[in-house]
């Protein structure tokens, strides 16, 4: 069978003028003749329209951004004709849309999405006060912090000369003050006074870093004299969850144990369960669980963590929080975030939540927390108080009542994680559990008997957080 051809004489050509009284159907050649005529003129006609289609739009396009953006247009032009470097089009996009994003709320932002877990860091938390006093909050076990000592002590602030040597080499303690700052074999720079930006921003500067710092007698008074720690960067890949035992939080009851979460993160789930294991071989009943200073994370993790502490969680789902979402285009929907009684890290390994109230007659637990416990802290603190009776030790937690989602953008280099829900926590109302309490913006607040100055940073023996805990546990 013959294929059929497109051309055949009982077919009309598109767009041919039948108007004509000039009659070409008896003379092939006139007729293939008159095809490749009116082909070449659709295709001519294709190009211009297409021509005028790119022109056209692009040239919208550029009238659409003067007439609707004029001040990032101005603002381009500006910088193209006097900045001291060239910046393109394509990069200047990319500065004003992590400025925007960025100005929206504290939470919503554009990066290049990262879950490392590993970073090239001293090892330690910094607090500051409202003075601008930087005292060491916390130190990473195995960091470069906590392997550094120093043997050279300068008298004054001036750090003239060669400083004194000391017999006994000295270490970084928490409640120590950074008095001063070295970087790049420069002269040191004294950062009492200044912010806390400022601060981090001397640190992130240069691998080595030369720390001067005035030492803690282990209350609120300093030592005179100034030591000088030498300190290079390394790759710390930090445990998220640490155990302290009834001496090392100096519990003359032996009843207590505490454990630190520094972040509900990638490792956080073994690391817990460890200290969990380590909590129930101790045969304490008490624990202090410290949140200070923990921003949040996964919401998984989060889940396992809670199944482990709260009351009832042994034998069914609890629900931490209730999220309410825009799903896109303003279109609502809700979910709760509830406990998990299991989880499997990225590498395959399995674990299992023991739920300690279940496991230990009278088990009580009490938090610590500050300015700094924020976000899935913040949900947990509020379930531990709902479903425990729990209290918590400190200052005011931060108040992030809201989550993120993100979405890559068609570079493909960057991501944009925007603030699109606002969970709400568990309160009762004439003995009804009720959702509509949200914390974003208000965070908790200790009562009066329970607020510690956020000035007191000290070791953990003499820690005025633990003391107060351990007042709330043992009474």
């Amino acid at each position: 069978m013959e294929q059929e051809d497109i051309f055949q004489e009982n077919k009309k050509p598109i767009f041919v003028d039948y108007s004509t009284s000039v009659d070409n159907t008896t003379d092939p050649n006139n007729k293939k003749k008159k095809i490749i005529t009116i082909t070449a003129i659709v295709l001519v006609a294709l190009i211009v329209m297409s021509s005028m289609f790119v022109v056209g739009y692009f040239s919208g396009k550029k009238a659409s951004m003067d007439a609707d953006m004029p001040l990032l247009v101005e603002a381009y032009e500006l910088v193209k004709k006097y900045y001291y470097e060239d910046i393109d089009w394509e990069t200047f996009q990319v500065i004003a849309a992590e400025q925007f994003f960025s100005s929206v709320d504290d939470f919503t932002f554009m990066s290049e999405y990262d879950y490392t877990t590993a970073s090239i860091a001293l090892g330690m938390n910094i607090s500051s006060t409202i003075y601008n006093e930087h005292k060491i909050e916390y130190i990473v076990p195995s960091s470069p912090v906590e392997l550094a000592s120093s043997n050279t002590k300068y008298e004054t602030n001036d750090f003239s000369g060669l400083g004194t040597t000391v017999e006994d080499p000295v270490k970084i303690e928490i409640g120590d003050k950074i008095y001063a700052i070295s970087i790049n074999n420069l002269a040191p720079t004294k950062v009492e006074g200044a912010s806390a930006a400022l601060l981090s921003a001397f640190i992130s500067k240069s691998d080595d870093v030369i720390l001067y710092i005035q030492k803690s007698n282990g209350y609120d008074a300093y030592y005179s004299g100034y030591y000088e720690f030498s300190l290079t960067k390394d790759l710390i890949v930090s445990k998220q969850a640490f155990y302290f035992d009834s001496e090392q939080i100096n519990d003359p009851t032996n009843t207590t144990s505490m454990i630190k979460l520094s972040a509900f993160q990638k490792t956080a789930v073994k690391d817990f369960s460890e200290c969990i294991d380590q909590f129930i071989e101790s045969g304490n009943t008490n624990l202090i669980l410290d949140l200070r200073s923990n921003g949040g994370g996964d919401s998984q993790i989060l889940g396992f963590i809670a199944a482990c502490l709260l009351q009832g969680a042994g034998s069914t789902d609890l629900k931490l929080a209730k999220y309410v979402y825009n799903t896109g285009n303003g279109i609502f929907d809700e979910t709760f975030f509830t406990t998990q009684h299991s989880y499997t890290d990225d590498d395959g390994n399995e674990y299992t939540a023991k739920n300690l109230p279940a496991l230990i007659n009278n088990f009580k637990v009490t938090i610590l927390c500050n300015g700094g416990s924020a976000s899935c802290s913040e949900v947990l603190i509020g379930a531990l108080m709902h479903y425990n009776q729990s209290q918590i030790v400190g200052s005011k937690t931060y108040g992030k009542g809201v989550g993120q989602t993100v979405r890559p953008l068609s570079d493909g280099e960057h991501y944009v994680h925007i603030t699109n829900g606002k969970y709400y926590i568990p309160t009762y109302e004439n003995d009804v559990e009720v959702w509509t309490t949200s914390i974003h913006g208000e965070g908790f607040t200790p009562e009066a008997v329970n607020k510690i100055p956020t000035s007191s940073v000290r070791p953990y023996k003499t820690d005025l957080y633990i003391q107060r805990a351990l007042t709330l546990l043992t009474a």
